[in-house]
Order: structure tokens, then C-alpha cells, then sequence
């Protein structure tokens, strides 16, 4: 079986961007590759805004399947520690 594990946070570094290209597309793209009925997925919520986290759970709400953990570390790597 396939693990996914998929971070996403309001904290990252400023980095240029594909025009159109949003957090929660990026999100709705893996999910589309990687549904996950077929594969586990753990998504790691890190110091998400109100905005964010409310479309997050949106756009996960059909998948009951997916392990969520919320932290607040502001890093990238902390969050796997």
C-alpha cells in the first residue's frame, strides 16, 4: 500500500508560484492522483488560518479515510519530528 503524507501550512517561506496555483489546488490535485480509498494518507495541518483550515476541511470532508494532525512548529521539518 501507498502512504501519503501531505503538509500543508500558512507558514511557509515566500516562493514564486504558478499563476493560478493555490494550496488547496495543489491539495484537490494530489487527491485526484492519489484518492484515498486506494492509498493512506496522513495530512499534517501546520498553523493553518481560519481560512485555510476551513477549506481544507472542505475540500476533505468525503474522505474519512485521511489521518489529520494539526501542530503549530512553523517549520517544515518540525513538523515530522
Amino acid at each position: 500500500m501507498i502512504n501519503i503524507i501531505y503538509r500543508i501550512s500558512n507558514n511557509s517561506y515566500n516562493k514564486v508560484r504558478i499563476d493560478g496555483l493555490t494550496k488547496e489546488k495543489s491539495l484537490l490535485n494530489a487527491l485526484k492522483i492519489f484518492n484515498p480509498k486506494d492509498v493512506k494518507w496522513i495530512l499534517i495541518e501546520d498553523a493553518l488560518n481560519i481560512e485555510t483550515k476551513r477549506n481544507i476541511d472542505t475540500i476533505t470532508k468525503e474522505y474519512s479515510e485521511i489521518i489529520k494532525y494539526e501542530v503549530k512548529t512553523g517549520s517544515g521539518a518540525a513538523s515530522f519530528n
